[in-house]
């Protein structure tokens, strides 16, 4: 409710801006409507996946069909990431904005009806509904470059890329006593209440109109040093991430015998971390702030094949490795909108959010291939691949394009 409350104030300080003021007056409002946004498709994202098992029983589905609550939404929106981006690019990004947030609010509620009444097949078509909203980020993206100014823009972006992994902590963290309290269908409810709050936001930002086409083609873009290198170090640092994810709370279940509310506390640091380095980040050059932060994620993969015989070390690891992929997502952010110009921002960071996604694919897929060798195995593969994070991020051709931008006059 809190949200709920805090956006209704921005969303009345925006709309008295609108009329007859210029872009510099919304500045100190636009970061709050944006990063409700991102934070809303992040945890709705992960929030079902700790209720999985209950969700098989009250649905009454098998476990691969009940994986699909999450896979559905994953597919969509890697479908709609690109489509998105690319579309606010041509005719504005707010527009496209609320109307992937609309997508959003009524999957919820279409979710939550249907999980009340245990039709799987009206779940699934909420949830997938819901994944229209993964375009989201190239349009927070397009407009914190168009809305924001030079300084702010660098703290604003970084800010949006860390709440990938804080909005996916938070996610796995609140489903628990969600769940066990309320029941599986608040969870639907409860993002709903997020998509308002996010829809109220994004209703009165101010109009952006579309970005003339003055450099190369996206084509000739995503062939360029700077973009391919980032997007391949984006691909690396997500397959160490999710391997993280993916190993830490079996980790702490199967070998330290934590409960999987237990297991849920150990996102909180890490999910701290992540949104201090998001801004810190900002504060740094960003392939400095990459390399850190890849070099500090080995240093926890390290750390844990070391010592793992008690608790309180997990916690460590993921205290870490909060602040290494907060560092490390946040000037990834920077860097991908430094590499093209303003006409291909939705476009190219849309294809770098999916990168992310896939990278996350293959660490969780590997994750699985590298236990064959045991926890200890594991840890330290990831340890290396981290470092191939590093070594990769410095390739990367740091180059600014200009900021040049139209926006259309307040309405």
């Amino acid at each position: 409710m809190w949200i709920l409350a805090g956006l209704i104030t921005v969303t009345l300080g925006l709309w008295r801006r609108r009329k007859g003021q210029s872009m510099t007056a919304y500045r100190p409002l636009v970061a709050p409507v944006l990063v409700t946004a991102a934070l809303a498709v992040a945890i709705a994202q992960t929030i079902v996946v700790a209720a999985l098992p209950v969700f098989q029983d009250e649905l009454r589905v098998s476990g691969a069909a009940v994986t699909w609550l999450l896979t559905g939404f994953m597919v969509v929106s890697a479908v709609a990431t690109p489509l998105a981006g690319r579309l606010g690019d041509r005719i504005g990004y707010r527009p496209v904005l609320i109307a992937c947030l609309l997508a959003f609010l009524v999957g919820a509620v279409l979710a939550a009806v249907a999980n009340s009444n245990s039709w799987y097949a009206g779940v699934l078509a909420g949830r997938s509904l819901q994944g229209v909203a993964g375009g989201v980020f190239p349009l927070l993206f397009g407009l914190a470059r168009a809305i924001a100014g030079p300084e702010q823009r660098r703290h604003l972006v970084a800010l949006l890329s860390s709440m990938f992994g804080v909005g996916g902590a938070l996610g796995m963290v609140l489903a628990g006593p969600i769940t066990d309290w309320l029941g599986t269908s608040a969870l639907f409810w409860c993002t709903a209440l997020l998509g308002v709050a996010a829809l109220l936001g994004a209703t009165a930002l101010p109009r952006t109109a579309p970005v003339p086409t003055t450099g190369p083609g996206l084509l000739t873009v995503l062939r360029g040093r700077a973009l391919a290198t980032t997007n391949l170090t984006t691909v690396i640092v997500s397959v160490a991430m999710f391997a993280a994810v993916t190993l830490l709370p079996q980790f702490m279940q199967t070998r330290l015998g934590a409960s999987p509310t237990t297991t849920g506390t150990a996102m909180i640091p890490m999910a701290a971390l992540m949104l201090i380095g998001g801004p810190l980040a900002s504060r740094f050059a960003a392939r400095r702030a990459l390399q850190t932060g890849a070099v500090l994620a080995a240093a926890a993969f390290t750390f844990l094949a070391a010592a793992h015989q008690h608790l309180w070390q997990t916690y460590v690891f993921a205290a870490i490795l909060g602040a290494a992929y907060g560092l490390a997502f946040a000037s990834l952010g920077n860097l991908a909108v430094d590499a093209v110009p303003p006409d291909q921002t939705g476009a190219a960071t849309g294809i770098n959010t999916i990168l992310r996604t896939l990278g996350g694919a293959l660490g969780t897929q590997l994750s699985a291939l590298a236990l064959t060798g045991g926890y200890v195995v594991a840890f330290l593969t990831f340890a290396v691949v981290a470092l191939a994070a590093a070594a990769a991020a410095g390739g990367i051709v740091v180059g600014r394009t200009s900021d040049t931008h139209q926006m259309a006059p307040p309405a």
